[in-house]
């Protein structure tokens, strides 16, 4: 992407969606994401969830760091792949990071194991950024054997089916509504039965993440 090459090596402010004034040092360009330097850390940012990128003229930071996953051209899925099994920080929406291990990659969604959330399916293309975490004290060394890959389909529209009948947390829960039982999936659309014995009806575009609170 040569427009972002004049940025290259030097602080920039970038708005994605759901998340706004991240700056650092833009170090990186893949395909179809950009790689951020702030502090210590490294940001690899979905290009489609860009909203705006400017100079920061407020920073006068440069940096020499290397990002521990460089672009060399690939996209943002040649790039999940190489995190695969990585401990890692992951933003999809709301004011929560969710941090924790990349278990599976499928054709359109990840399967993560949280810290907070236990067992997360989220679609590839809900994801803002993500970078590299401290894994110490956190990593499960059994943490393959909470998602049995049989039980994984391919693609998220045919995952969301074998949620049916089991006790999920939508989208972190931030609403009260978002956090039940699945009755049904059908032609895209998922009902849910909530604590109050409500029928919900959700849109699977819309739905950023799936949580299944048991690790059993």
């Amino acid at each position: 992407m040569s427009l972002f090459k004049p940025y290259l090596g030097k602080p920039v402010a970038i708005d994605v969606t759901d998340y706004r004034g991240m700056t650092g040092v833009l170090i990186d360009i893949g395909e179809d994401y950009l790689v951020v330097h702030r502090d210590s850390s490294y940001y690899y940012i979905a290009l489609h969830h860009l909203h705006l990128l400017t100079a920061d003229l407020d920073t006068q930071t440069t940096t020499s760091s290397v990002p521990r996953w460089t672009a060399s051209g690939s996209d943002f899925n040649s790039l999940l792949q190489t995190a695969l099994g990585e401990f890692v920080a992951l933003y999809i929406t709301g004011q929560q990071t969710l941090y924790g291990q990349i278990l599976h990659i499928k054709d359109d969604y990840i399967v993560l194991d949280t810290v907070r959330h236990h067992i997360s399916y989220i679609p590839t293309f809900h994801i803002k950024w993500f970078s590299p975490a401290a894994a110490e004290g956190f990593l499960d060394k059994d943490a393959s054997l909470l998602a049995d890959p049989h039980l994984l389909k391919q693609t998220w529209q045919e995952q969301l089916k074998t949620c049916a009948g089991t006790i999920v947390v939508l989208d972190l829960g931030l609403r009260t509504n978002q956090v039940g039982r699945v009755q049904a999936v059908e032609g895209g659309i998922i009902e849910l039965i909530t604590p109050d014995s409500l029928s919900k009806c959700w849109h699977s575009a819309h739905i950023k993440s799936i949580h299944k609170p048991g690790r059993a």
